[in-house]
């Protein structure tokens, strides 16, 4: 995980709701269909963040110039927090307890 968007331990906080989430009351016989569900259930929402945050290392190393002035002025247009609602509102055990079959279900 980048650390561009501060989230190597907000994801391992979410990766630990889901994965206490799919493995509730599992039997041993059925860990491997649990974990699979947490894959299949963290994959997408993990890979964006890596993607974006991917992303904010370009932009947060720009030298002083054109594109960093230019870069400024798209940030001050938006409120971190709202411009972030995606990563922050997250409710990964919510995520994981309401929906998401196995990938062969």
């Amino acid at each position: 995980m980048f650390p561009f968007l501060a989230q190597g331990a907000g994801q391992a906080f979410e990766d630990a709701a889901c994965l206490g989430a799919c493995l509730a009351g599992v039997r041993a016989a059925d860990a491997a269909r649990a974990l699979q569900r947490y894959q299949a259930l963290r994959m997408t929402r993990a890979t964006e963040v890596q993607r974006r945050s991917r992303e904010a290392s370009d932009r947060e190393h720009l030298p002083d110039g054109p594109q960093q002035q230019l870069r400024d002025a798209q940030l001050a247009l938006h409120d971190p927090l709202e411009y972030n609602n995606w990563l922050y509102d997250h409710d990964a055990l919510a995520h994981a307890t309401r929906g998401g079959a196995c990938p062969d279900d």
